[in-house]
């Protein structure tokens, strides 16, 4: 095996892995065993910045990564974050990131994708085989955009015809947002047995990884999708998701579906908070479920959708709302209730909330509100509890840890946990409505809700258009567009 110095090594991970832009991060393990990282920021040098984003460094004093450093990460150190965009915005390479219970069976479907579109690419296993991540390298840099359309060109190929394999990747950068996004850490780290090796095209470990890393040469293949054949007619329900019938449809159909379930916004070259890739997805049991807004008539433009509807109009309330509505919202009403759902878009103050609660009363249903705050929360309870003759003890408020729905008449604030207390109730509910979506937060916390419910009737109201909100495109799947808008 060849004894390579500091420097050489330094020299073949700056040419693989782009350059080793600055800004990096050193990832360390501490007592209590847990991984910190930190940015290679003058200013705050000695802070474990698990989220910081280090505003004030943009002027350019972050430090250069040396091959001491390099060194450090191999032989078992502080490990080498690098972020797949660097200061011009321009990727070089992606990475896909696999778990589940068997990482390498779907780490070789990828590899053979890389081998026969001609990709150059690394397969990596990390601490005892639980995970595994694949390098795909270009030619040159790509746009954030195009680094992931590459990326799910090779997802594509590899599950054309296994795309329950698909369920394996948890991540894939790059993921960009308002700073550099989520960093990689380079290969062949060593901290605390939680150890990375690459393998060789029999997959086993290769003995010297540093002259695997030297011979790889960056490739300039073509990511462009292959046609596909589009079916006359698919069968699909309505539920809580929409469900579609994967029996008959051709590989290249259902990754193309799967692909599309992907992107938050495929469009954006670069993503505000939220991860650009959320696998709004799941397959199994022969039936593809993708979130209830997802156009599937933009993917298979010409096929007919053989719908089945089996939402839930919950149970029936005795409501009243007697307040008079003015000319705009009774407009406003009348739009909300021919859609059957959407979101109402109107400034502070205007009077979105008679309109909502005269929605209600209206259709009389089992109701759950999700709000951003407790604030916001209590403040719809009072208004209920008053204008539509509701004693207070019969709304259910979850707010807190000791709260519990009743499954009738129930007001959340949205949080990691929220699903899980509303489980025994979300599929029940009639009607679903989101309160002040502009100001929601935690999208993974949305999802798990919106995908759970089952409910005919979903609406959502906001203070400014939802293209400014921070879930905004989460809100275009799982509630659909904006049927009313007084901005």
């Amino acid at each position: 095996m060849h004894s390579y110095t500091a420097d050489e090594i330094f020299a073949i991970f700056s040419r693989v892995f782009g350059g080793l832009k600055r800004p990096f991060t050193l990832h360390s393990r501490t007592l209590s065993g847990r991984i910190v990282y930190r940015r290679s920021c003058h200013s705050c040098r000695s802070v474990a910045a698990g989220r910081a984003d280090c505003a004030h460094c943009r002027g350019g004093s972050y430090s250069a990564l040396t091959a001491e450093s390099v060194l450090n990460h191999i032989n078992g150190g502080a490990a080498v974050g690098i972020y797949p965009a660097d200061e011009n915005g321009l990727c070089r390479f992606s990475v896909l990131e696999l778990g589940g219970p068997a990482p390498a069976v779907a780490l070789r479907y990828l590899r053979d994708a890389c081998c026969s579109i001609g990709v150059s690419c690394l397969c990596e296993i990390c601490g005892h085989g639980e995970s595994a991540r694949l390098w795909i390298f270009f030619g040159t840099g790509l746009s954030p955009q195009a680094a992931l359309y590459s990326a799910m060109r090779v997802i594509s190929e590899a599950f054309s015809e296994n795309i329950n394999g698909a369920g394996a990747i948890t991540d894939i950068l790059p993921v960009v947002g308002n700073g550099f996004g989520r960093p990689a850490v380079l290969p062949l780290f060593d901290i605390s047995d939680n150890f990375s090796f690459l393998l060789n095209d029999d997959f086993e470990p290769v003995a010297d990884p540093i002259a695997l890393l030297s011979d790889l040469a960056p490739s300039s293949a073509d990511f462009s999708f292959p046609e596909y054949s589009v079916p006359p007619e698919i069968k699909a329900e309505l539920c809580g998701s929409l469900y579609i019938n994967t029996a008959g449809l051709p590989p290249q159909t259902l990754a193309s579906l799967c692909r599309g379930a992907c992107f938050v916004n495929s469009m954006m070259a670069e993503f505000s908070g939220e991860p650009s890739i959320v696998r709004c997805f799941e397959l199994s049991g022969g039936r593809l479920a993708v979130p209830r807004g997802f156009d599937i008539s933009a993917l298979l433009p010409g096929t007919k959708i053989s719908l089945t509807d089996s939402r839930t109009s919950g149970r029936k309330l005795r409501l009243k709302y007697t307040a008079s509505l003015t000319g705009w919202q009774k407009e406003a009403f009348k739009a909300l209730i021919d859609s059957g759902s959407g979101i109402l878009t109107a400034p502070t103050g205007s009077g979105k909330t008679a309109i909502i609660l005269a929605l209600l009363a209206k259709l009389g249903r089992s109701t759950l509100i999700l709000t951003p705050d407790r604030v916001t929360a209590v403040r719809w309870q009072r208004r209920i509890c008053d204008h539509m003759g509701i004693k207070e003890n019969a709304v259910g408020l979850i707010a807190e840890d000791k709260d519990w729905p009743n499954g009738l008449f129930d007001i959340a604030v949205l949080g990691p946990n929220t699903a899980l207390r509303l489980a025994e109730h979300l599929p029940s509910y009639g009607v679903v409505f989101v309160a002040d979506c502009d100001r929601m937060q935690g999208g993974a916390a949305f999802r798990e809700c919106m995908e759970t419910v089952c409910a005919r009737y979903i609406y959502a109201c906001s203070a400014r258009p939802t293209e400014q909100a921070r879930l905004a495109d989460y809100l275009r799947l799982y509630i659909g567009k904006t049927v009313f808008s007084l901005n």
